[in-house]
């Protein structure tokens, strides 16, 4: 069974398991079905694969990389997948979503955690070092958390960030108009990779960098 294969097998699994709950419990939220549907959706693993092809030279030999924001942990399996031998952390602060991450990622490396993600990374990293910090949804995240969570990282650790120009959604309270000026208020001090993404709806912009 190929990843994608078993990707799509748990997110089955746990659709399936919604509906049968909300048979009896009509406090069961329908619409995690959606969600869940478009967390694998077509663009969802495009952006994702080409986070981890771009991204594995730089990354590939660390010990321990923090994906904040993690939703149901779809990155966390791509990276295991394709090679990467450390240590994971995925972050999210919906509760609902760490089970489902806990089925997407089994192995024993990869630990799920329910936490706003800026919160997590400020009390524990003295106690935890992450030698890479990845972000997939800086457009749902303030500028200002950004930026805080790029000072206050290792100098030597590595981000992989992400964000768009779609400004058609709610909840993307940060989005970027373009490459250039996601790359700006970033303010990191080595950009090592940038370039963008297009769909046919929005723009994805990526960069990497110390």
């Amino acid at each position: 069974m190929s990843y994608k294969e078993f990707i799509y097998k748990k997110a089955l699994d746990v659709v399936l398991e919604i509906y049968q709950r909300s048979r009896y419990n009509k406090e069961v939220d329908l619409y995690r079905i959606v969600d869940i549907i478009n967390s694998v959706n077509e663009n969802q693993f495009k952006s994702k694969e080409w986070l981890v092809r771009e991204s594995l030279s730089f990354i590939k030999n660390k010990e321990h990389i923090l994906i904040a924001g993690s939703w149901y942990g779809l990155l966390g399996s791509m990276l295991k997948e394709n090679g990467f031998k450390g240590k994971i952390t995925l972050v999210d602060s919906d509760d609902f979503t760490k089970n489902i991450a806990k089925k997407f990622n089994p192995s024993p490396d990869v630990m799920v955690r329910c936490k706003d993600a800026v919160d997590y990374f400020i009390q524990n990293k003295k106690s935890k070092k992450w030698d890479v910090i990845i972000n997939t949804s800086c457009e749902h995240m303030s500028k200002e958390d950004i930026q805080l969570m790029n000072n206050l990282k290792d100098k030597d650790a590595v981000v992989v960030l992400q964000s768009n120009n779609y400004v058609e959604i709610n909840s993307h309270v940060n989005t970027s108009k373009s490459l250039d000026e996601f790359v700006e208020y970033l303010k990191l001090n080595d950009v090592l990779f940038k370039d963008v993404l297009k769909t046919e709806k929005y723009e994805r912009y990526m960069v990497i960098g110390k």
